[in-house]
């Protein structure tokens, strides 16, 4: 492992200011045996500097959650209202806590894709 990765990345975590020297051990910097250090591989340019990384094409699991997860709250609410003897006083209130949380996590969701709104002075 080069140690200079995981030093930028142990000081990117840890906020610190340790020196990104190539000849520093893990030990100078004060990790033992047994401690946990998180490094992040990324591929880099000649020049050493971080390639950007084109995700588009990614499989978004979000594109299947949300529908799920609207698909099976509807088939809730549709036994709810169709079979309310099989509905109890705290299953009726789990129903309404996971749909007020499906729809602050669409809104929440909604408006991050959102591009802010900016204020012109005229």
């Amino acid at each position: 492992v080069d140690v200079s990765v995981c030093v930028s990345v142990f000081k990117s975590v840890c906020c610190t200011s340790l020196p990104l020297v190539p000849s520093v051990t893990l030990r100078e910097l004060g990790l033992s045996n047994g401690s946990v250090l998180h490094c992040s591989v990324r591929p880099v340019d000649a020049q050493g500097q971080p390639v950007e990384q084109d995700y588009s094409d990614d499989f978004d699991m979000q594109s299947i959650m949300f529908p799920s997860v609207g698909l099976v709250l509807l088939a809730l609410w549709y036994v709810f209202f169709a079979y309310p003897q099989y509905f109890t006083a705290s299953s009726t209130l789990m129903l309404f806590v996971f749909t007020a949380g499906a729809v602050s996590v669409l809104w929440t969701s909604w408006r991050a894709e959102r591009p802010p709104r900016h204020r012109h002075a005229d």
